[in-house]
């Protein structure tokens, strides 16, 4: 399960080293024209200094697939295929036993569905009871080991999604809406009645046509989705 749901988040490019500092204007006490100033030296790039933060890639539309939304927690998680989702307590907050995690696949990456991490994003997700007023999901930075990141919060208190670094929105993983203020999580599948989370189970992804959008299962599978065919490799 670790495997398929570790982080993959690409890998930020550093902005461009400041301007050298201009030299100084000449003065009535300036060296001799024997003697020149040297200008200051290049500044080196700060390890710190990071392309901005950019939402997920838009993924690819999938025709026929009903919307699959996570519903509680004043959540309204509506997903997009190919994804998979975790029960996995206490992963995000000690004593939080209704943690999950949600896969998601940017389907354009090359080698997406065929190599292991190639185009998989990660969200975390801390449920919270629903703020009395809360409206929307908002990001807010959010720091945890040393290093912080973006989530889209519910109100102060709310649940929060937390996303990969270097990443400021869903983008093509779905939409993030209020939702039922439940004490558990539940699947609904377009307009049907929400469906109580089986327990030890994992949610998958699945092709409508084969009997239905998702299915659950102990093991982590490769879900349904729009993937690419493989590259041929060359002889």
């Amino acid at each position: 399960m670790c495997l398929v749901l570790a982080a993959c988040s690409g890998a930020a490019t550093p902005e461009p080293a400041p301007p050298e500092a201009p030299e100084a204007e000449p003065s009535a006490k300036a060296a001799s024209p024997a003697k020149t100033s040297k200008a200051a030296p290049k500044q080196a790039a700060s390890p710190e200094a990071q392309k901005p933060p950019e939402p997920l890639p838009p993924g690819a539309s999938q025709a026929g697939f009903p919307t699959v939304a996570l519903v509680g927690f004043g959540l309204r998680f509506e997903l997009n295929p190919p994804f998979q989702a975790a029960r996995m307590a206490n992963m995000l907050e000690e004593g939080n036993e209704h943690v999950l995690f949600v896969s998601w696949w940017d389907v354009n990456a090359e080698g997406a569905g065929q190599h292991g991490r190639a185009g998989l994003y990660n969200v975390g997700i801390v449920p919270h009871a629903l703020p009395e007023g809360a409206t929307e999901y908002t990001p807010v930075d959010v720091e945890r080991n040393g290093k912080t990141t973006i989530a889209l919060r519910l109100g102060d208190t709310g649940t929060e999604l937390r996303l990969p670094a270097g990443i400021s929105a869903l983008g093509g993983m779905g939409v993030a809406k209020v939702g039922p203020n439940t004490d558990s999580w539940h699947i609904q599948v377009g307009d049907a009645e929400p469906i109580e989370w089986p327990d030890k189970q994992m949610l998958h992804s699945w092709d409508p046509a084969d009997g239905g959008p998702v299915y659950f299962d102990k093991m982590p599978r490769k879900p349904f989705g729009p993937w690419q065919a493989p590259v041929p490799t060359p002889e």
